[in-house]
């Protein structure tokens, strides 16, 4: 608390209108999109840290933002942080003091984000398309297989119709044979 205040005063000296602010990275309900820059000093210190302070992260950035990342390298979800962040943000530049390191990241732009959602809704179409694909080639295999069916059952119906035929004539040459002897 005593260093956002010393952020904050040090802001209102500068007249730089910066805001500081103190959120739980669990609780982000009622905190909007709306920075602009996001500064983050040592906050991961475990595997269960990196997904939620980046998803925290996501959860402020404006589109555009720049975020200002800085972590003690070798500690525990560092580098599960830094992966997650690659893979939301692009990295615009990383330096390496001591023991630190220092990333800058920009949230996506407006632009970008709409251009992905577009390429979504392209690969969703093309998914539809293949879904059709599918379903017409269900519907043949279908098909194809009820002629099967009916082709095996006939063939069974003429094999089983066979076989009582031949029974029935060998009972028929039973009887004679035994009239025959009687």
């Amino acid at each position: 608390q005593a260093v956002l205040r010393r952020a904050a005063r040090t802001a209102s000296l500068n007249d730089a209108g910066v805001e500081t602010r103190v959120f739980d990275w669990d609780e982000l309900e009622g905190l909007r999109r709306e920075a602009d820059v996001v500064l983050c000093a040592d906050c991961v210190y475990s595997e269960g840290a990196a997904p939620l302070l980046q998803k925290a992260i996501l959860h402020i950035a404006k589109p555009g933002a720049s975020v200002y990342v800085c972590c003690k390298s070798g500690r525990r979800g560092v580098a599960a942080f830094w992966e997650s962040m690659a893979d939301a943000m692009e990295e615009v530049e990383a330096k390496e003091e001591g023991d630190h390191v220092l990333k800058v990241y920009r949230s996506k732009g407006r632009g970008q984000l709409l251009d992905e959602l577009a390429a979504k809704r392209g690969e969703l179409a093309d998914c539809r398309a293949c879904m059709v694909g599918l379903k017409d080639d269900l519907r043949t295999m279908a098909v194809t297989m009820e002629a099967d069916m009916q082709r095996l059952l006939g063939a069974l119906s003429a094999a089983a119709a066979g076989q009582a035929d031949a029974r029935i004539r060998a009972l028929e040459a039973e009887r004679r044979v035994a009239e025959l002897e009687a």
